[in-house]
């Protein structure tokens, strides 16, 4: 009995490794040593909720990522999705929003932990592979039987288990006649039409719970065309642009640069612009940032951009850093 067990195993571990594209050796070593292959780890997100992190080890980041572009490979995300698509960003996903009357904004709460193994399972089975291959994948993709937050296949995996829950929502708008646009950007949902959805929030937090998943009731966040509408960090009121904070942070701390020194304001920078990550307090790792920040408003406010790159090019970063005088 355990020669045929054993055999069953190495048959399932062999097609496997032929159907991701992946060396059989270590894809079994990887397996049976798993829990040595991440760590574990603590932070404080964006958000202001700590948050435990699940660092891959060199190898299992690598057989992730064979296995996300596998499934990657089997599966599509449907149009309304900006998230982990080629040419989508929260650029295109802003985009459609641009000069609605109302948008409401909504959270899914707890987003990858809700994604249990089960689910993850399911996935892969139908993706086409069998069930013994489906539970390799699931615990390789997988921690305390549901989606971690720090494995490169987890953001994919989650907006997959979106797609049924995007289908009920197109069904109900086309359903109650209402011209509602709403688009995904991994656990952002933003709604936006010429009225607000209030009759409807019952029964779309209802097709939330039912698809497993639950809005986060304290960020349910509206905007009427007359006041600030923002969509995952882009004003959309009547054209596309950098919000006002990042634009008036951003022109002070460069302007601060010109006139007292750039080592004067890589603190400040750090606090507006990296937070909740170590700062780091080198110039040579400040002026990288800062000219990252101005080109990411590039895509956005061409002519903005044009500005900021004109004075950025007027801070003296050389006089105070040899290291950098050198270069």
């Amino acid at each position: 009995m355990d020669g045929k067990i054993n055999a069953l195993a190495s048959s399932v571990y062999y097609t496997l490794s032929y159907k991701i594209g992946y060396s059989e050796e270590k894809l079994r070593n990887i397996v049976a040593h798993f829990k040595e292959n991440y760590r574990k780890r603590k932070i404080i997100d964006k958000k202001g909720k700590e948050r435990v992190i699940f660092s891959p080890s060199k190898d299992l980041k690598k057989l992730q990522r064979t296995i996300l572009a596998c499934i990657s490979k089997k599966t599509s995300l449907p149009e309304t999705f900006h998230g982990y698509k080629k040419k989508r960003s929260n650029l295109t996903n802003a985009r459609c929003h641009l000069n609605k009357r109302i948008i409401t904004k909504l959270d899914i709460k707890d987003f990858f932990p809700s994604v249990h193994f089960k689910k993850v399972l399911s996935l892969f089975m139908n993706s086409g592979f069998n069930k013994q291959e489906s539970k390799i994948l699931s615990r390789l993709t997988t921690t305390c039987y549901c989606l971690p937050h720090g494995f490169s296949t987890s953001p994919m995996l989650a907006a997959l288990m979106l797609r049924n829950l995007d289908r009920r929502l197109k069904t109900l708008f086309t359903k109650e006649k209402l011209d509602y646009t709403y688009t995904f950007l991994s656990d952002d949902i933003t709604i936006s039409g010429d009225k607000n959805i209030k009759a409807l929030k019952r029964l779309i937090g209802k097709i939330f719970r039912q698809e497993g998943f639950a809005i986060n009731k304290d960020k349910i966040e509206e905007q009427p065309y007359w006041k600030k509408q923002e969509v995952t960090g882009i004003t959309v009121n009547k054209k596309l642009n950098v919000p006002y904070s990042y634009r008036h942070n951003l022109r002070a701390i460069i302007n601060n640069c010109i006139s007292s020194g750039p080592r004067s304001q890589i603190a400040r920078f750090n606090l507006e612009f990296v937070t909740n990550k170590k700062g780091d307090a080198s110039l040579a790792k400040f002026r990288e940032r800062l000219f990252g920040k101005i080109g990411y408003v590039r895509s956005i406010n061409r002519k903005l951009y044009n500005q900021l790159l004109a004075e950025f090019k007027r801070i003296d970063w050389y006089s105070s850093n040899p290291v950098l005088a050198a270069k």
